[in-house]
């Protein structure tokens, strides 16, 4: 499938990327708070949510954005995919947000397909996450800080292809 193509994503919008089991420990919402800090200053940016988006937690996201002119397709929830590779594929930067409470990260597997796939992968700086970044300290956040996760993520977004 022609993954952009099928969202109807242009070929020069560049693509931050978070697959996750929509629960509320997963702190998409931050991710989501710290790209719409960005996204007026990023016009070639979008957020993809990959995961089920019927989840309740999923369905007040889409509420939230949805009341958020700004973020009119800034933001796609394509629900839960089989094919996220296809995904990765193209995007630039992938995000796991995990806020530090509750049950948290063992090894997401999600992080090791991004960085296989030579993804930026920025990560909450929690156990899992941080043990799979050891080797790059600088890709890690403090866990629900949207304000170190905008950093970050600007730094990031910046970067020319």
């Amino acid at each position: 499938m022609n993954i952009r193509k099928y969202w109807g994503i242009p070929n020069n919008t560049r693509i931050i990327i978070s697959v996750a089991n929509l629960v509320p420990v997963k702190g998409i919402e931050k991710l989501i708070q710290a790209f719409e800090l960005l996204a007026s200053d990023f016009n070639d940016w979008i957020l993809m949510i990959v995961g089920d988006n019927t989840t309740k937690y999923g369905v007040k996201l889409k509420e939230y954005i949805s009341k958020k002119n700004n973020l009119k397709g800034k933001i796609i929830f394509t629900g839960r995919q089989k094919n996220v590779r296809e995904f990765l594929d193209i995007a630039e930067i992938y995000v796991q947000p995990t806020l530090d409470k509750g049950r948290m990260e063992g090894a997401p597997i999600a992080v090791q397909e991004s960085m296989a796939n030579g993804k930026v992968v920025i990560g909450s700086n929690i156990p899992g996450i941080r043990d799979q970044l050891h080797l790059f300290p600088n890709y890690l956040f403090n866990a629900g800080d949207i304000s170190d996760l905008k950093n970050k993520l600007k730094k990031y977004m910046s970067n020319s292809i």
